[in-house]
């Protein structure tokens, strides 16, 4: 299962993250665990008129959703109130929500770092309406955060199973990449690696690797679903069949596709969020033990909170292996089976990990003061950028400069815009940013690109970029609900670039990570080495380097004596005549350009790419001529022929997917891949 993982910035895009910073929250006191029986509503026998409403997945999971249900049924029978569950997705939470408000609802319960930006939504429209969230932190007045220190009894499971396992192998997988679940991976990773620091061991984790350099936390097995138990199978089976003989599934309802195969090949599983031997009878053989999230009792103290009139909207709880608000559930079948010394070992880990003397590796950012992104940091960073020449633009002061080409006296330079905007882009309670840099790549473009830099702990990472435009007017960026809202002044379709922006545009940005399978390459239907004709129409000027990443000796970068740069300019004759914005596409004869300077010798670097690309249906996506497209021979920087954007950042063995092309950069070059939508036709190289 090769897939490849990385952050884009798109129009409307879905909102996902994948880190969650250290902060410091209040704590308070959790209890045992009740039971319940997961109706959809239980109306208690006597009423007070206050109505509680639950947004979550099927409250049958066996986990944090059924949890939560138990909670809430608690809530009716002891304090006689309504409850109601809506079964609910990212994508209905928004519409669900709504229902419970305009119902008159006294509190609502969302569960699931998904439902993070509906929620805080609907909290900052409805500030009368307590709001409990449950997996992700408060980030209104008007909501209570549920957070639970998962790390800590997933340290102790990884211990454990390190310290049970037969093959010296054990195995995990996620359900989705988000702070929830990296918390329980990271933790029992940490646990594995102490117990082979404390034994002498060498028990080998399959399913996820920190690495604290990764933006996305580091690499690991995820299934992206948390509902559908075959897909868990199939992970299951594939880490089974390495070796792995104990599993530890961070994925709900998925995961218990893996405990089924488990307890098929006689192996050993370890639940996630309730004892599961509990909520999962059929399955009680399987359990070594459960890392439990204390849900249902978390969930029916704040219904009491604001039964009461006590709720304390803007904070958040934090449950803990101290206030008993996490833990690992009892060996049950296993009792006899763990060695006295293992669970002598878990014993004085737990009092560590109380204490503080051993980490469990999570946060993975963790420092020891908690800073945010400010505007002087922004301004001294350093961004991707395609128009410098080693694809990086370290801003001093909100400025960066260097020679456009070597020997060129004409400059690069890049500066910060003063549209700053400072939100929450990826559900983690803390701000983001979204920049804007303006790029003069010494020609007649001047170029918009949008930033998204997020905040991890303090450290501000630029994840994700989107092209804006040519010779622009920025009129506004802001951050609302999670999405980069920018507004701005382009051109109409019917308008040259030579003409002032006159046009109100709206665009729309969200940032996603974005999981997809490796594709094998296929080459297009045709490759054409362009050789253009020689036209009548000269004008001085000169070449000054190798054209960018086309690998042809004929091709080169060159500049008319009023500063035009032109890219690819191509050698017709031994004479030698150059001819430059010759287009193929759109029959441009262009002109010869008058050498006041010898050639340069080629510099041709290890990569090619393709100039323009026309797509089976005629859409044309390229380089047009007479613009300083690409100086970096590691990017690609694609538009079609109506000017819309297709731009997309393209790194070493990665593939790009763009609107319609895409387009894979390795060893060997730059190699057209299948478009999504229509085949690649032609390719002039």
């Amino acid at each position: 299962m090769s897939k490849r993982l990385y952050w884009i910035i798109s129009i409307v895009a879905v909102l996902s993250l994948v880190i969650v910073s250290g902060v410091a929250f209040a704590q308070s006191r959790a209890g045992a665990l009740p039971s319940g029986q997961g109706e959809v509503s239980l109306a208690p026998a006597a009423q007070d008129g206050e109505k509680y409403g639950l947004i979550a997945g099927d409250v049958t999971d066996g986990g944090f959703n059924q949890l939560a249900w138990e909670g809430m049924q608690r809530a009716a029978q002891e304090l006689g109130v309504e409850v109601q569950h809506l079964e609910t997705s990212a994508e209905t939470a928004e519409e669900n929500i709504a229902q419970f408000v305009d119902e008159g609802y006294d509190g609502i319960v969302t569960v699931g770092f998904g439902l993070a930006g509906p929620t805080r939504a609907a909290s900052e429209a409805n500030p009368d309406i307590p709001f409990v969230s449950v997996d992700f932190p408060s980030q209104t007045e008007g909501d209570l955060g549920l957070l639970f220190d998962v790390d800590a009894p997933s340290f102790m499971a990884g211990y454990l199973a390190a310290g049970m396992t037969e093959s010296e192998i054990v195995c995990t997988f996620g359900g989705l990449q988000t702070p929830p679940v990296l918390g329980f991976l990271v933790g029992f990773e940490g646990g594995v690696n102490y117990y082979n620091e404390q034994n002498d061991a060498e028990v080998e984790l399959l399913g996820w690797a920190t690495d604290p350099s990764s933006v996305v936390a580091g690499e690991g097995i995820f299934a992206e679903t948390y509902t559908d138990p075959d897909i868990g199978a199939d992970i299951a089976t594939d880490l089974f069949d390495q070796g792995c003989d104990i599993i530890f599934p961070v994925a709900g309802a998925t995961g218990l596709g893996a405990d089924q195969v488990a307890q098929e090949r006689g192996l050993i599983s370890i639940g996630v969020d309730a004892d599961q031997t509990r909520t999962e009878p059929d399955l009680a053989d399987v359990y070594l033990t459960s890392v439990m999230k204390q849900i249902d009792v978390t969930v029916f103290e704040a219904i009491k909170l604001v039964h009461e009139g006590a709720f304390p909207g803007g904070e958040n709880y934090i449950g803990t292996l101290e206030n008993d608000g996490v833990g690992l559930a009892p060996f049950h079948s296993f009792e006899d089976a763990v060695p006295q010394t293992l669970k002598d070992d878990l014993a004085e880990i737990e009092q560590g990990l109380i204490d503080g003397s051993i980490f469990t590796g999570w946060p993975i950012y963790k420092i020891p003061n908690v800073l945010r992104l400010t505007p002087e940091m922004l301004a001294n960073l350093s961004y991707p950028s395609q128009y410098t020449a080693d694809g990086v633009a370290p801003l001093t002061d909100g400025q960066y400069e260097e020679a456009a080409a070597p020997g060129s006296a004409t400059k690069t330079s890049i500066q910060l815009s003063d549209m700053l905007a400072f939100g929450d882009l990826d559900a983690d309670g803390v701000d983001d940013a979204a920049v804007v840099l303006i790029s003069d790549p010494g020609g007649s473009g001047r170029f918009y690109d949008l930033v998204a830099v997020l905040d991890r702990n303090g450290n501000a990472f630029p994840v994700a970029s989107a092209f804006l435009g040519d010779r622009i007017e920025i009129s506004a960026v802001t951050i609302e609900d999670g999405q980069i809202v920018v507004d701005m002044l382009d051109r109409g379709p019917d308008e040259a670039m030579a003409d002032e922006p006159t046009q109100p545009v709206t665009r729309i940005f969200g940032i996603k990570v974005v999981l997809e399978e490796a594709v094998e390459p296929v080459t297009a239907t045709e490759v054409i080495q362009f050789v253009p004709d020689v036209p009548d129409e000269t004008q001085p000027g000169a070449c000054f380097t190798s054209a960018s990443g086309l690998q042809r000796e004929d091709a080169y970068r060159c500049s008319t004596e009023d500063g035009m740069i032109y890219d690819p300019c191509f050698v017709v004759d031994d004479a030698p005549t150059v001819v430059c914005g010759a287009d193929p596409i759109t029959g441009a004869a262009g002109f010869v350009l008058e050498l006041t300077e010898p050639l340069p010798e080629p510099e041709l670097g290890t990569l090619s790419q393709p100039w323009l690309v026309e797509l089976q249906d005629g859409t044309v996506c390229g380089l047009s001529t007479g613009t300083a497209p690409v100086i970096d021979d590691v990017r690609a920087d694609y538009a079609c022929d109506d000017f819309s954007n297709l731009l997309g950042e393209l790194q070493q063995g990665e593939i790009w997917m763009a609107e319609q092309a895409i387009i894979d950069l390795g060893d060997d070059g730059f190699v057209l891949v299948e478009s999504e939508m229509v085949p690649i036709r032609t390719v002039w190289q």
